[in-house]
């Protein structure tokens, strides 16, 4: 009986103990249940900010589409009116002529179109009032007069044309197409008659070179046609002009589908690159790069409406542009696969409800 006090020592002595040790017991396993919830926090924070990239990346490229569509949309509303300006400046330089040489009524016909195309358009209203004038008003047959003495005309300084005429050869062996063409200007200026198959060929020569020029060294597309499209009023344009003049017209209206039809754009430097991967416009953009961006783009877009359309369960559609893609383009990356499978088959489905009887 003695004994039990002792082992009831023992026993509180143990308990007490074990009630020193449960504050670091409870410690650890405070800091492992701390330990699992950062991992869940790290973790559902590391999965929320892969969510908002994505969501990030989704934005960006439907903000640089619409910004491309909307600059799509200005550059082609702009080729439309530089095609318009350059139809009324070819049929103003023709109606002109046709005042110099005195058919005011071809003349009147050509400035009411370039009216037509542009109401403001510099010099037409100018022009076309004063032939309708002339033709208004035809110049009466000339009566003699008898007079006791006649007054000789004045004969024209042909020195001095001469010597404009000389200066405008060497300025075509030279090369310097811009003042070649003033001082032709000016000999026609002052008899327009004078050595009239000469200087039309130094016309000739003088704007399609400079038109080649244009196009070929400055990427001045718009203003090179231009000359060009007036050298044929002198002549019959070589076939590298010719070529030149169309793959620049096929550069314009490319780039007019930029980010707006991809599949345009590409359509057009497709026909360019093989011939002339080199011509630019006046930003140096060359055709060949125009082409090879425009083919990363495009298949990158085209998946991601595809998807959208497979979202809309246009099935059809979205297998038309992932079959597009992989025919002209390789396999699509692994996270497009379940997609287009689902989209072929989807469609097959329906195309064949549709022809069942």
């Amino acid at each position: 009986m003695q004994n039990q006090p002792e082992e009831h020592e023992k026993i509180n002595s143990e308990n007490d103990e074990i009630q020193d040790d449960s504050p670091e017991i409870k410690d650890l396993v405070r800091e492992s249940q701390e330990s699992n919830t950062g991992l869940k926090i790290g973790t559902m924070n590391l999965s929320k900010f892969i969510l908002y990239g994505v969501l990030s990346f989704i934005v960006i490229v439907l903000l640089a589409s619409l910004s491309g569509y909307w600059k799509g949309i200005t550059d082609r509303v702009n080729y439309q009116d530089q095609l318009v300006s350059t139809e009324a400046s070819d049929q103003l330089v023709r109606a002109i002529m046709d005042m110099d040489s005195g058919n005011y009524s071809q003349a009147v016909t050509r400035l009411e179109y370039i009216i037509g195309l542009d109401p403001n358009f510099p010099g037409a209203a100018d022009f076309l009032a004063q032939s309708l004038v002339i033709l208004a008003n035809p110049s009466p047959t000339p009566t003699v007069t008898p007079t006791p003495t006649i007054t000789p005309t004045p004969t024209q300084d042909l020195g001095n044309i001469e010597s404009l005429f000389n200066h405008a050869v060497s300025l075509g062996q030279a090369e310097n197409w811009d003042e070649l063409l003033s001082t032709l200007d000016q000999i026609r200026y002052i008899d327009i008659g004078y050595k009239t198959n000469e200087v039309n060929t130094l016309y000739f020569n003088a704007l399609r070179n400079r038109g080649v020029n244009k196009i070929l060294q400055d990427g001045l597309l718009e203003s090179g046609i231009f000359d060009l499209n007036n050298a044929e009023n002198y002549g019959v344009l070589d076939v590298q002009a010719t070529n030149l003049r169309q793959w620049s017209e096929w550069y314009i209206t490319g780039a007019s589908f930029w980010a707006v039809d991809w599949v345009q754009t590409i359509t057009y430097f497709q026909y360019i690159v093989p011939h002339a991967p080199n011509l630019m416009d006046s930003t140096f953009f060359f055709a060949k790069d125009r082409l090879a961006t425009a083919e990363v783009i495009y298949p990158t877009e085209a998946v991601l409406r595809a998807s959208n359309y497979l979202e809309q369960e246009l099935y059809c559609e979205a297998h038309e542009i992932f079959d597009y893609v992989i025919t002209f383009y390789g396999p699509l990356s692994e996270e497009y696969e379940d997609p287009s499978f689902i989209a072929n088959n989807r469609c097959e489905d329906l195309l064949g409800t549709q022809q069942a009887p």
